[in-house]
This record gives C-alpha cells, structure tokens and sequence, in this order.
C-alpha cells in the first residue's frame, strides 16, 4: 500500500524525524504551531500510518504513550527514569540468548527496553 503523503503527513514525519522519538501529543504540541487545527485524531492515523508503511516505527510505552520512533532499524531503548529522555541503542546478540534461556517464551526479535539513569540526571543529583 502506497501512502499519500499531504502537507499534514510530511509535517508529522518531519516533526518525528526533528526529535528523533515523540508521542503523538508532543507530535500534536509541535506540529499544531505550524499547522494550527491539526487533531489528536488525525496525527494518530497519520502516525499509524507511517509505521505501517515503513516510515516510522514503534518505540517503548512509556507514561501510558507510545513513542513514535524515526529510527526504523531494529534496535532497543535506554529510557531514563527521571527525565523520561529516550535514547536507541543496540544490545549484543550474546544478551537476547542469554534472556532466552532465562525468560520462557521470549522471542529474540523483541525490541527491548532498559530502564535506569542518564548522565545528564546523575550530574544533576
């Protein structure tokens, strides 16, 4: 399926892309100042859209959001707990067959996430 990609469209896709990984509301914050009317509804569909088509893809649920993830690679997440900032990384295959063993029923191919803090929060604690 070919994706039209209107003026909202290439807006939300740059918005993404500027950040490198949004939810749809801060999508919405940003794209409704150079767009103004643009709906949660539409950027939703607009964001679903995407992904599907290869454009973008999911990151973690973080605070009950999905992140939208400019990064279509597969890779993993480092989230930090206290500023929330979420940063792609790539873990060793040598870690997945290590989870593989000790978790039952995990798939290698899960995106995983790992949670602790970020230099920036540690230097200012």
């Amino acid at each position: 399926m070919q994706i039209r990609m209107t003026q909202q469209t290439k807006l939300v896709l740059a918005t993404v892309k500027k950040f490198g990984h949004a939810t749809n509301s801060t999508i919405l914050i940003y794209a409704d100042k150079k767009m103004p009317g643009l709906s949660a509804t539409t950027v939703h569909r607009i964001t679903n859209r995407l992904i599907t088509n290869g454009f973008l893809s999911r990151g973690p649920y973080i605070n009950n959001s999905t992140v939208i993830d400019a990064n279509i690679k597969p890779h993993d997440h480092f989230v930090c707990y206290k500023c929330g900032g979420v940063k792609d990384i790539y873990l060793p295959v040598s870690i997945r067959k290590s989870l593989q063993k000790q978790v039952p029923g995990f798939e290698g191919s899960t995106q995983l996430t790992i949670s602790g803090d970020c230099v920036k929060c540690l230097n200012h604690s």
